[in-house]
């Protein structure tokens, strides 16, 4: 099973249940001396949605104001329509 696992503080965790982790190596590091398994189509996936959800954090108004459901799910669906037709 391969989840996208960021933190170090879950790692034993995750190693228990052998969740292995899709983390890309940083370049300056220089070479490892072990192969790493790395899924650069799930790194891309995950890094939309990472980047979708922080630019949903920094419209604070929409978890602020609206307290109405529906109202609430429409301002995030103008919100990612905004968001995702700037390319």
């Amino acid at each position: 099973m391969y989840i996208p696992v960021s933190t170090a503080k879950n790692a034993e965790i995750f190693r228990r249940k052998k969740i292995i982790d899709n983390i890309k190596e940083n370049p300056r590091n220089g070479g490892t001396k072990h192969e790493k398994y790395f899924d650069a189509e799930l790194y891309k996936r995950r890094f939309k949605i990472e980047k979708a959800n922080a630019w949903l954090d920094s419209f604070k108004a929409l978890l602020r104001f609206e307290t109405l459901n529906i109202t609430w799910r429409n301002l995030h669906y103008l919100a990612f329509l905004f968001c995702f037709s700037e390319k």
